[in-house]
C-alpha cells in the first residue's frame, strides 16, 4: 500500500510541477483592446524591437462568436535570444519573444510567458542572469503599454 502511495503523491507532484512550469504572467490594461495594440506597438518601435522580425498575427477577428479579440506580437532581441540559444540550443523553438493582448468582453489582459518556463522546459543550466533579462525587459514593456500617461 506504501508503493501505491508513493506513486499517486509522485502523479500530484509531476501534475503541480508540469503546470508550474508553464507559467503565463498576466495583467489587466486599463486601457481598450485597439488602445492597447497600438501602444504596445508604439513601444516597441521605440525600443527598437520592431525589425524583419517582427510581426503581429491576429485571431479570429471578424469570425468570434464570443466577443474575443486575440493579437500577438512577436520580436526579437538578438543579444538576448543568442544568449539564451548558446546556453541552450533547443530553446530557439520558442523564439522569438511573444506578447499578446486580447479581449473577453469589456476586460483586455496583456501576458506573456514567464522566461523561467524556459529554463523548466529545456533544462537550462545557468543563465540566470540572462534569463532574468529576458523577464526584466517583458516586465518593463508590458507596464509601460499598461501605465496611463
Amino acid at each position: 500500500m506504501t508503493v501505491i502511495r508513493y506513486f499517486v503523491l509522485l502523479g500530484i507532484c509531476l501534475v503541480f510541477w508540469q503546470a508550474r512550469a508553464q507559467e503565463t504572467t498576466i495583467y489587466n490594461s486599463p486601457l481598450n483592446y485597439e488602445e492597447t495594440c497600438e501602444k504596445l506597438q508604439d513601444i516597441l518601435q521605440i525600443k527598437g524591437f520592431i525589425n524583419d522580425e517582427f510581426k503581429t498575427v491576429e485571431y479570429d477577428k471578424d469570425t468570434s462568436e464570443l466577443n474575443i479579440r486575440v493579437r500577438t506580437f512577436e520580436f526579437s532581441d538578438s543579444y538576448i535570444m543568442n544568449g539564451i540559444v548558446m546556453c541552450e540550443p533547443t530553446a530557439a523553438i520558442d523564439m522569438p519573444f511573444r506578447i499578446a493582448v486580447w479581449s473577453e468582453e469589456a476586460d483586455v489582459y496583456i501576458g506573456f510567458v514567464d522566461p523561467i518556463w524556459l529554463k523548466r522546459r529545456y533544462l537550462i543550466r545557468g543563465c540566470d542572469e540572462i534569463l532574468s533579462e529576458y523577464s526584466k525587459t517583458l516586465i518593463r514593456i508590458v507596464n509601460e503599454t499598461i501605465r496611463r500617461d
